[in-house]
């Protein structure tokens, strides 16, 4: 690669050196997927050229772009490299095809010569990665199937299902799945099974069922396999923990995807679903944290409490009334039959309800019904 070169000589005898000619501005290296089909879209990356010298005619300026190894051989990542410039500026754009299945790096080189006999060169590198298709978890974006779990000490939670799947589809059949937890205090690492062991200690249940669904990861829509899986803490122990599923299909390294898992003690029923009042309170303060009418709250009090104004600090006030899940149940179903909304469950029990997938049987919810549910019971 040949430059002129001039140098400027400054008044400290510092002396700079400056490259004349072309110009391209630096390209970042590009990391893209193999493609599980004939025909993928394309990765595009902009760059924009120029010269040193301000009376040179950009546009006359010659772009080249090549990759090593060559696109389109059997065994390079790319298929094709295309060069395309961007109307009415100095701009470029250069799209990577990728070569199918195949996987690896290669280089590709972009080169800006002037158009004259002897004209100036230079050459600007990036490097491209195709990454091998893969398992993948649908555990990204705001439609994702796997998420967190919630359960009380010793207690399974339901069965609930989310997606997995492989990039190629050939290699889908191929899966299998593991868990492991990173505290088997908490949970287990029994896995997988309905043995005696399985049932007194605690574990993880999980399997792999044949599935019409699909999921997109990036630009390729997966044909899905669901997971069923269950847990069934420890009797005694209680605590957060990670329960990293790890899909593989047997060819590279697995795929992990952490699910947080939140064991919680056995709530006390002495203090559960109560407030302790404090100096400051007053019916419509502590209504107010839990979202319900003060007249609902001194419903729900009148056993105890004589007069709304009649607060003593340091007593205790029932918020709702313990409901015991069942299975079967639903948010929904639970609001409907209390006289309430499945928000305010919800909201009434913010370190318990994640949503439905958390509910499981047995599990312990404050519910508090509205004013006018309380009121007709009341009046039976």
């Amino acid at each position: 690669m040949s430059q002129h070169l001039s140098t400027l000589t400054f008044m400290l005898g510092l002396t700079l050196v400056v490259c004349q000619g072309p110009t391209i501005e630096r390209i970042n290296d590009v990391t893209m997927k193999a493609c599980p089909t004939v025909s993928c879209a394309g990765t595009s990356i902009g760059f924009v050229v120029g010269h040193s010298d301000p009376t040179y005619s950009v546009s006359s300026l010659i772009i080249t772009v090549a990759a090593t190894p060559l696109e389109g051989l059997d065994d390079s990542p790319l298929s094709e490299v295309r060069l395309r410039a961007v109307p009415n500026s100095f701009g470029w754009t250069i799209t990577l095809f990728a070569n199918g299945k195949n996987s690896g790096e290669t280089t590709v080189v972009v080169t800006a010569q002037e158009d004259v006999l002897n004209g100036q060169t230079v050459e600007r590198l990036f490097r491209v990665t195709v990454v091998a298709l893969a398992p993948v978890f649908d555990d990204s974006g705001p439609s994702r199937t796997v998420v967190d779990l919630r359960t009380l000490v010793g207690t399974p939670t339901f069965p609930y299902t989310f997606l997995v799947g492989h990039e190629d589809p050939e290699l889908s059949s191929s899966l299998s799945l593991t868990a492991f937890s990173s505290d088997a205090t908490v949970l287990p690492n029994v896995c997988c099974d309905s043995s005696d062991a399985f049932m007194a200690q605690g574990g993880i249940h999980i399997e792999l069922v044949p599935s019409t669904r699909t999921f997109v990861v990036g630009q390729i829509v997966i044909n899905a396999w669901e997971v069923v899986i269950s847990i069934r803490p420890d009797p005694t122990n209680f605590g957060e923990l990670t329960l990293t599923l790890r899909l593989s299909d047997g060819n590279q390294s697995p795929t992990l995807s952490p699910i947080k898992v939140t064991v919680y003690d056995r709530p006390k029923m002495e203090s559960f679903c109560s407030y302790d009042v404090l100096v400051q309170d007053n019916l419509q303060s502590i209504a107010d944290l839990y979202g319900m009418h003060w007249m609902t709250l001194f419903f729900l009090n009148n056993h105890t409490l004589d007069h709304p104004d009649n607060l003593v600090p340091g007593s205790r006030l029932s918020i709702g009334r313990a409901y015991v899940v069942k299975k079967g149940d639903s948010l929904y179903s639970i609001a409907k039959q209390y006289g309430t909304s499945w928000q305010h469950i919800k909201a009434m029990n913010p370190a318990a309800v994640l949503d439905e997938k958390n509910l499981f049987e047995g599990q312990l919810l404050c519910l508090s019904p509205d004013l006018a549910f309380v009121a007709c019971r009341h009046r039976q």
